[in-house]
């Protein structure tokens, strides 16, 4: 069974095309099916449509209704839970992937026995700065990661149900819903994708995108690399503090050591201003070591909390 899930926001205008399209493709696959479509609190008539298309295609179309918008990580997550295909397909409702193109993720996801495929828009059809910011954030994605994906941001992508069961997503992490199916060891592939101009409605990408993309860029960093070890992150940096307010201290003193074996006045420490910085930088070191720490026993008290084998009780005496 393949599950398709589509966050819409007011999308009004590609809605039925949508459904249409969808139920062809997939019918022409000979697979069971299901669409389930994720009102993200849309103000136009997208909710009434998607309630329509359920009517009209029965048990194939589901919907889910948001009361506000809460961001497409969120939809996409309830998407996925109530998925009950053993495929997992998500797209974008502004047709701008094609429908019939899931067939080339099924086909790749089964011949090469991959867990997830992504689609690669290698003609992408968008403006000047979405293709330029998406090479880039390709670029550092690929030489972060290690993963060899062309095109980690398209809407298109194919998983095996396992691959991202329980997968918790927030914020912009569906932009590296990949990384974090490869950080669990899962194998990824790509393959090529047709892509077209927007046909209805307008675009949803702005600046304020980017920013919370880069923000939640350096959240999966820390996620990724970090999450078991949380003293590796910030004991670096505690270490980078010390070794500042040591070099600083030791110029400072060898100042006051010179003037007394060259008998020559002593500096005043309080007419230099970088002296303060030496305390600034210790402390900073302080704190960044006890973070990490902290952390450190936060993970040790989760796993230990959540391991049966370290939950047992003492026999009676």
């Amino acid at each position: 069974m393949v599950s398709v899930v589509i966050p819409v926001y007011n999308e009004e205008g590609s809605l039925e095309q949508l459904s249409q399209r969808l139920h062809a493709a997939l019918t022409s696959l000979g697979v069971e099916y299901e669409v389930i479509f994720v009102d993200d609190g849309s103000s136009d008539r997208s909710g009434e449509i998607m309630d329509q298309m359920c009517g009209q295609y029965g048990d194939n179309v589901k919907s889910i209704h948001f009361r506000r918008n809460f961001g497409k990580s969120i939809a996409l997550k309830a998407g996925f839970s109530a998925a009950q295909g053993d495929v997992i397909v998500m797209m974008d409702a502004d047709l701008q992937d094609q429908p019939e193109e899931i067939s080339k993720l099924l086909n790749e996801l089964n011949q090469k026995d991959l867990d997830a495929v992504s689609g690669w828009k290698e003609a992408r059809k968008d403006s000047f700065s979405r293709r330029l910011f998406s090479r880039i954030f390709n670029s550092v994605m690929r030489k972060y990661s290690g993963v060899e994906i062309h095109d980690f941001n398209c809407g298109l992508k194919a998983f095996r149900k396992e691959t991202i069961q329980g997968m918790v997503l927030y914020g912009q992490l569906h932009r590296f819903i990949l990384l974090l199916v490869a950080e669990k060891g899962f194998k990824i592939g790509e393959v090529k994708v047709a892509h077209q101009k927007r046909p209805f409605g307008y675009s949803k990408y702005g600046a304020k995108r980017i920013y919370h993309g880069f923000l939640d860029f350096i959240s999966i960093v820390f996620i990724t690399r970090f999450l078991h070890s949380p003293l590796h992150f910030f004991g670096v940096m505690g270490i980078v503090c010390f070794l500042v307010s040591l070099v600083l201290a030791g110029y400072f003193c060898w100042l006051q050591v010179y003037a007394i074996l060259w008998n020559v006045p002593q500096h005043n420490l309080g007419n230099h201003p970088m002296w303060i910085s030496t305390f600034f930088f210790f402390l900073a070191g302080l704190i960044f070591v006890c973070f990490g720490l902290l952390g450190a026993l936060i993970v040790h008290l989760y796993y230990n909390q959540f391991n049966p084998s370290n939950n047992k009780q003492r026999p009676d005496r």
